[in-house]
């Protein structure tokens, strides 16, 4: 039998594919538009980095970033984020409870719309500042020998961001830290961690 939260799973990779799509079509027609992709760190915080403790390193992000002068931008970001953790002790199952290694994890699918102001001038390394919001799908999930529980929820985020665009030759870098805090969601609890992304982008900035 299939996991439902596999089958959700499959979902956010079918969106995000078409996002990608997007993406592509938005960089042909927006001579002011700056695509990008980036690979990111995960580091979990709060209650969040209670339950699972590890640091993620499995995870990226796309999006498009519209300059509408030389300053300021908007535009949308999505990405995947995934974390996870063995740990030893009794958990509680339907039947009674069960004493051995399970496997905790989280998968997150953020679709955001965001705003950045940057500093200096195009061409030139630009230190930035930014605020992404929207909403963060998260799986939670738990794995005991046979037994599984878990369920998937919608959270609102809110995500600032400081990050340096750096010029090279007909592309760029982009190096950014983001704090994440998706509210409380459903059945399950707040998430937060720190998001270290590093990437390229594509003219202009």
């Amino acid at each position: 039998m299939i996991n439902p939260i596999f089958r959700k799973e499959n979902k956010m990779k079918t969106i995000l594919a078409v996002l990608l799509v997007l993406l592509s079509a938005v960089s042909v027609y927006g001579q002011e538009t700056m695509p990008y992709i980036t690979y990111t760190v995960g580091i979990p915080s709060g209650d969040f980095g209670d339950w699972v403790s590890e640091t993620s390193w499995y995870g990226f992000e796309v999006g498009s970033r519209v300059f509408s002068n030389e300053n300021f931008s908007y535009g949308f970001a999505s990405g995947w984020n995934t974390f996870g953790e063995k740990v030893s002790g009794t958990t509680e199952v339907e039947s009674g409870a069960i004493t051995g290694t399970s496997i905790r994890e989280i998968k997150s699918f953020p679709l955001l719309v965001n705003a950045h102001y940057y500093l200096g001038r195009e061409g030139k390394t630009r230190p930035y500042v930014g605020l992404n919001t929207g909403v963060y799908f998260i799986s939670q999930g738990t794995s005991l020998g046979i037994y599984y529980s878990g369920d998937t929820n919608a959270h609102f985020g809110l995500t600032p961001e400081i990050g340096v665009l750096m010029p090279v030759k007909d592309a760029g870098l982009m190096f950014n830290a983001k704090y994440v805090y998706a509210f409380e969601g459903g059945a399950n609890m707040a998430f937060s961690w720190f998001a270290l992304n590093v990437g390229f982008t594509f003219p202009n900035f």
